[in-house]
């Protein structure tokens, strides 16, 4: 629970990427409970080598190994969210599936026109 688990762990093997961080964030969550209540959780951090802080839990603070994998997790995973929603427009909304302006932009668009034409006729007729 203490330990990073790599793919060719023991405990890990025939577990996906997305299974195994998962499987990680888990162990470490409940490693960081016990070392709040351990007595010698400051000296533990503070002892620890730069190798124990990258590879185990040590005074309640998550392995450095780990971080590094769960961003790459977390970009795969937004990365096929965006796949998945389908193209975005520049602005960020989605685009219709059939190709063509994005029709939020195009409304935004439309209802500025709309309102720079109201606000040249009020000037028109007050001048």
């Amino acid at each position: 629970m203490f330990e990073y688990q790599e793919e060719d762990s023991p405990s890990a093997l025939g577990l996906s990427f997305g299974q195994r961080i998962e499987m990680n964030k888990t162990n470490f969550e409940l490693a960081s409970e016990v070392c709040i209540e351990c007595p010698v959780m400051l000296t533990c951090l503070w002892s620890s080598t730069e190798d124990e802080r990258t590879w185990t839990v040590r005074g309640g603070e998550i392995p450095l190994r780990f971080l590094s994998e769960l961003k790459t997790y977390e970009q795969i995973q937004a990365y096929q969210f965006a796949v998945r929603a389908g193209p975005l427009c520049q602005r960020g909304h989605p685009m219709p599936p059939d190709g063509g302006r994005c029709k939020t932009c195009k409304r935004e668009r439309q209802t500025e026109w709309q309102r720079n034409q109201r606000a040249r006729k009020r000037a028109e007729g007050v001048s």
